[in-house]
């Protein structure tokens, strides 16, 4: 049996965020990252003289928790 395979997966991400002004000199923040993937590949498969060759594609949408930001800022001068 031999097998190869590739694959290929472009994505977009953003950076969405807010501020809020709990004071004059006090800031709330946060930011959260989605982003949003499609992957595209074949796969050819020879077994006994026979080849199978497959196409596989899916999307993917999510949010990265690892780069959630909050920030608590305070401002010294005006």
């Amino acid at each position: 049996m031999e097998s190869s395979a590739w694959k290929v997966t472009p994505s977009v991400n953003a950076v969405l965020g807010a501020t809020y002004a709990i004071t004059d000199h006090l800031l709330f923040g946060a930011e959260i990252t989605p982003g949003i993937a499609y992957s595209y590949g074949k796969t050819k498969t020879t077994t006994n003289s026979q080849t199978l060759e497959s196409t596989n594609t899916s999307y993917s949408f999510g949010f990265n928790s690892n780069s959630s930001k909050l920030t608590l800022a305070y401002s010294f001068g005006k």
